[in-house]
């Protein structure tokens, strides 16, 4: 009898071990998850700074302002950089809607229509950022598109020239 309540009780520190490892593996796992979603939040954020800084290069901006003025003036060296610039968006935007899709954003990151609402008519506001889209439409995700669509339709094709106009208006009052 002694050697049979031992048993037991070897038996019950044994499933108890066993659950105590079951238990820090799934802590494990959960930690891994919060930490590689974090990872890719951030790394989506910085392609954000990384699109912004591209910017601020003068040779990126020479071409960027071409393609809101003198688009007939770009030379293919700058329609290759500002279509680089415009693809980075659109992968920005598949990226956002991946994560989405994953449940790595939460509720207070901007889902992938609100980020296409705030940012279409800056990318799309120029008669070379409109062409380039009627272009390349068709290679992007349809529901991408569609939104795209419908938010390029009602962007000025100069609305990047007139934005800059009124703030150029504004330091002049």
């Amino acid at each position: 009898m002694n050697a049979d309540k031992i048993n037991k009780w070897l038996v019950l520190g044994a499933n108890v071990g066993v659950l105590i490892g079951i238990i820090l593996v799934v802590l494990e796992i959960r930690q891994a998850t919060i930490t590689t979603n974090a990872e890719m939040v951030s790394n989506h954020q910085n392609r954000w700074v990384e699109i912004s800084l591209s910017m601020q290069n003068a040779e990126f901006a020479e071409a960027w302002a071409k393609a809101m003025q003198d688009h007939d003036e770009l030379s293919v060296s700058e329609m290759i950089q500002v279509s680089g610039f415009l693809w980075a968006f659109i992968d920005q935007l598949h990226s956002n809607q991946r994560l989405w899709q994953l449940g790595v954003f939460v509720e207070a990151m901007p889902s992938t229509e609100q980020v296409i609402q705030g940012n279409a008519s800056f990318f799309f506001g120029s008669e070379f950022a409109q062409s380039w889209w009627a272009e390349n439409k068709a290679n992007i995700n349809p529901q991408l598109a569609t939104i795209l669509d419908q938010e390029i339709e009602n962007t000025a094709r100069s609305e990047n020239l007139e934005t800059y106009e009124r703030i150029r208006e504004r330091m002049h009052k």
